[in-house]
């Protein structure tokens, strides 16, 4: 889900281009394009969150092993993660 967005950021979806919103929720073979002069936080999670800096892509793909699971792909660009809460070793 997208929860802050400074700037430009667009959502490649079945080809078309699509501005992102507050509250936005992506899906699997969605692309994300960080804009220059832009950033955009996602929330995973109540506690999990990443940081997307300005001319920075990334494609979410489906998990090979499960594909209830998605892949964050960085394709070019700077992306910081927080994780507040430890993480359950065995999910």
């Amino acid at each position: 889900i997208m929860t802050d967005n400074d700037g430009r950021t667009d959502v490649i979806r079945n080809n078309k281009t699509l501005e992102v919103y507050e509250e936005m929720s992506l899906r699997n073979n969605d692309k994300v394009v960080i804009n220059s002069n832009s950033n955009l936080i996602l929330k995973l999670d109540s506690d999990k969150f990443i940081y997307l800096s300005s001319n920075t892509e990334i494609d979410l793909i489906s998990s090979e092993k499960d594909s209830s699971k998605t892949v964050i792909k960085l394709i070019k660009g700077k992306v910081i993660t927080e994780i507040k809460e430890k993480l359950n070793p065995n999910v």
